[in-house]
């Protein structure tokens, strides 16, 4: 992973890596499974209960969730806790870390990589990740009028 990360990266692969990561990001929201029942959230693996309410509150209305069209860094700090994309940084020394990726992207040639997607990869329905939900994401997240499409 760290020989692909130190290549030198131009401003419009750096972009688009950027809009597909914000794409990723939303093929992890799922939809409403249809049941209005709580349940709790089970326990921890020190027998402790878990479950209840978190309040989260916010200086400003936030602009908007959508990964494909967000620029505050509130919604974006928001996202990224809870969706994943190909790779991340990992923020105690700026690392790359493979996120739906099962390891380093494999050159095709010279604007083209393949990216395997890592075993178990599921939506928050439980739904196994698909590389066609990868490629929905991008679509999306590049359509016209995005946010990151230049």
């Amino acid at each position: 992973m760290k020989n692909f990360a130190n290549h030198a990266v131009s401003r419009r692969a750096f972009l688009g890596g950027s809009a597909a990561a914000a794409a990723l990001g939303l093929a992890a929201c799922g939809g409403n499974s249809g049941s209005d029942t709580k349940t709790d959230a089970g326990t921890s693996a020190g027998g402790k209960e878990g479950g209840g309410a978190l309040t989260v509150g916010s200086a400003y209305s936030p602009s908007s969730y959508d990964p494909a069209n967000c620029s505050s860094a509130f919604c974006l700090s928001a996202n990224m806790n809870v969706m994943e994309g190909l790779y991340n940084i990992d923020f105690t020394d700026y690392s790359v870390i493979s996120g739906l990726a099962a390891g380093d992207p494999v050159e095709v040639d010279a604007n083209t990589y393949e990216v395997t997607l890592r075993d178990g990869a599921k939506f928050s329905d439980g739904t196994d990740v698909t590389a066609d939900d990868v490629v929905s994401s991008f679509e999306r997240a590049t359509a016209e009028g995005g946010l990151y499409v230049s």
